[in-house]
């Protein structure tokens, strides 16, 4: 049932009233519920200070909407005055509203100020017990890349049991929750180094990040070997070269996923007999971006089918680094571009690689959202106009796009760029020279 009340007033703890919207009533499960389950007369009591309850109603009435997207910065800013007490008071009193905005930007506001932390420090933090064994510690310091994905190396066995005195739900810490989940959040949203050093300082809390995908800083595959990047201090990467080793890592690779800040495919090569990449491919293997904006790069040197183990839906743009492959551009268009036009596209390609020309360097660029691209860059000097790069002009450019290039290759005087010393051709004007050709 929708309230007939437009404006609220809510009351702290020291006596101070709030007048609020719906949108501030909305944003909180608690409130929400009190307001639709009966009739409010007077002013709603919270058992929170004005200085909370002002941050709380400043962070929501920021936003026209209340739905999934932060203004990280003005986040930031207002709650800069708070230190770490004031944040344990604002999520002891602000918590129990049951509002998952603000628990988001909590989580964000901390993972902030935790930034490049060493587990210790992080320890001290969130006041933490440290419940690992001394021979547990040594191990992990052995061993840390099977410890981030959770395999068992040696004697240290890393799915450990859990119990009430180890549940993460129960877990104290200065910024406990029921349920603890701003602490929950804190560990989905934390990048590669904070989510290791997190799981370091207690049983429980790896148990926790053991429920999202592998965070690493970086991903790297090719036909030979799966290389992977962690670039916490001191660094160190995890690769799988032996065939008797494949197996066991990617059944891990696969069922937890990965989540790199960048990634990598290397076309090269002939598959080796041993290799089970095949079976990886064949296999329901995920990338889950870590950034949002995170761009596949793929690498070919030789025509194999690797990156089509990804879901390319995942990511924001695409870049194809191209040196050598036997196939046309129309070919290469319907396998890799067609399939979501949504994507930011960057190509670069030896010229002979389409066959537009027989040397030098193209680059290519498609907006988002669009099925033709808008802007090329050629490094060579044309002899010739081909077949193929005729028809990718006609067929595969935006008739406002542009063609730039360190010779001359189309005869327009105009298209002279003297600062840039490059020529800038209109493809609507090169369309009309290529179309009487």
């Amino acid at each position: 049932m929708e309230s007939i009340c437009e404006m609220y007033t809510l009351q702290s703890n020291d006596n101070k009233v709030f007048q609020v919207n719906q949108k501030v009533i909305d944003a909180s499960v608690l409130l929400k519920n009190s307001c639709e389950l009966t009739d409010i007369t007077e002013p709603i009591l919270l058992n929170c200070s004005s200085k909370c309850l002002d941050a709380f109603v400043q962070l929501i009435n920021h936003y026209d909407k209340i739905i999934d997207i932060h203004d990280t910065e003005f986040e930031i800013e207002l709650f800069e005055s708070f230190n770490r007490d004031d944040l344990g008071k604002l999520v002891e009193q602000i918590g129990y509203l049951d509002s998952d905005f603000f628990v988001e930007t909590i989580a964000d506001v901390i993972l902030d100020r935790i930034n490049g932390f060493d587990w210790k420090e992080l320890q001290a933090y969130f006041d933490l017990e440290d419940d690992f064994t001394e021979d547990e510690r040594y191990q992990i310091e052995d061993n840390k890349f099977e410890f981030l994905i959770s395999l068992a190396a040696r004697r240290l066995y890393l799915r450990f049991p859990l119990s009430p005195s180890v549940n993460f739900m129960m877990l104290k810490n200065f910024f406990f929750t029921p349920m603890n989940v701003i602490f929950s959040k804190i560990i989905e949203k934390s990048n590669e180094k904070t989510s290791f050093n997190l799981s370091v300082i207690n049983k429980s809390i790896k148990n926790e990040v053991d429920r999202y995908p592998i965070k690493i800083t970086e991903f790297q595959l090719n036909n030979r070997n799966w290389s992977f990047q962690n670039n916490g201090k001191p660094k160190f990467s995890g690769s799988v070269t032996h065939a008797s080793y494949n197996e066991k890592y990617l059944q891990i690779f696969i069922q937890r996923k990965i989540s790199p800040y960048s990634l990598m495919v290397i076309e090269n090569g002939v598959l080796s007999p041993t290799t089970n990449i095949p079976k990886f491919v064949l296999n329901n293997f995920v990338v889950i971006p870590k950034a949002p904006t995170l761009t596949l790069k793929v690498m070919f040197s030789q025509w194999i089918k690797l990156s089509n183990c990804f879901d390319i839906h995942n990511f924001s743009s695409l870049f194809f680094k191209i040196d050598y492959i036997d196939m046309n551009f129309n070919l290469f268009y319907q396998r890799f571009i067609l399939k979501d036009l949504s994507k930011e596209i960057q190509i670069n390609a030896s010229c002979a690689d389409f066959k537009f020309f027989n040397g030098g360097v193209i680059y290519m660029f498609k907006k988002a959202n669009c099925s033709k691209f808008h802007e090329i860059y050629i490094t060579s000097k044309i002899q010739k106009i081909s077949a193929e790069f005729k028809n990718f002009v006609l067929e595969f450019m935006e008739e406002d796009g542009i063609i730039r290039s360190r010779k001359k290759i189309f005869k327009i005087n105009s298209a002279r760029h003297k600062v840039k010393k490059e020529y800038v051709f209109k493809v609507s004007t090169v369309k009309e020279i290529l179309i009487g050709l």
